[in-house]
């Protein structure tokens, strides 16, 4: 592990995130979202399956026929495009190129011309690609980034009103499926991404005392046999012989609820909303 100095939160995160990174068998998001069919079918599951989740951030950000958005890590528009029916103007950070192109797609399919989208990782965003300062900064889910420190910052520098971090509170069920297989899978540590407590350690030693609501985030996933579950599974955990989608076989029966040909899965997990006025 780093060298870590104390009270180097931003040095935890990091670290936190490249042993993440390090430990995983599977592509990164922007790699994964790299594919446009990919991205297709995650766009139409987040509509329904976090329906919920959507509503409540609209309502969290309340936006005015006025307001400035900038979205980032926008993915194909699961809140962008809500959001502009209620904002004057949206920038959507996106740097998956196949999120982009469905996003791109929706926009000329349901004909909203104001949300810009901005291709490249927030980390590689300068002030030339933005036009601040933004009503509402929101990343949601999206805080991928080592240097998390130098991120909340650049979100700080270009709002005039609220900076609004939505991120897990507990690991969610793929990343306990991961932590509980990855020895047996790959003879190695699995390492989840770092939590809400860590994101608040940094932004606390920034001076930023924000504020925290805890949440349920709702989700399932629902199979018509044992071979769609494990199909669905094995590729994003890596497990390609054999013997290793048999573990994996076996660990999603565990889980799963058979009935009447359907295998249901509950995934539940708790993130927070974590926001603050600049």
């Amino acid at each position: 592990m780093d060298s870590i100095t104390p009270g180097d939160w931003n040095g935890v995160w990091g670290t936190r995130f490249r042993l993440h990174l390090a430990s995983a068998n599977f592509p990164d998001n922007i790699q994964r979202f790299g594919d446009r069919e990919t991205a297709r079918r995650y766009d139409t599951s987040n509509r329904e399956k976090f329906a919920q989740r959507i509503e409540d951030t609209l309502a969290d950000l309340n936006p005015g026929p006025e307001s400035r958005i900038l979205d980032i890590g926008a993915g194909p528009g699961t809140l962008a495009i809500p959001l502009s029916k209620r904002a004057r103007e949206i920038c959507a950070v996106e740097p998956a190129q196949g999120m982009v192109a469905v996003l791109r797609e929706r926009l000329d399919k349901e004909k909203i011309s104001n949300i810009r989208v901005i291709p490249i990782p927030w980390e590689d965003v300068d002030a030339q690609d933005l036009d601040p300062p933004y009503d509402c900064v929101l990343a949601a889910l999206s805080l991928g980034m080592e240097d998390l420190r130098a991120a909340v910052k650049k979100m700080q520098e270009v709002a005039c009103g609220t900076v609004n971090l939505y991120w897990f509170a507990d690991t969610p069920f793929w990343e306990r499926m991961c932590i509980d297989l990855w020895p047996e899978l790959h003879g190695s540590p699995y390492y989840p991404q770092p939590l809400l407590d860590t994101l608040y350690q940094v932004l606390y030693h920034m001076g930023i005392l924000a504020n925290v609501q805890i949440r349920t985030l709702e989700n399932w996933y629902t199979f018509s046999s044992e071979k769609e579950m494990c199909d669905h599974f094995c590729p994003a955990v890596g497990a390609s012989s054999h013997r290793q989608q048999d573990l994996v076989a076996h660990y999603l029966l565990r889980q799963a609820r058979a009935s009447q040909d359907v295998f249901f899965i509950p995934a539940a997990s708790r993130y927070a909303r974590v926001w603050w006025r600049v």
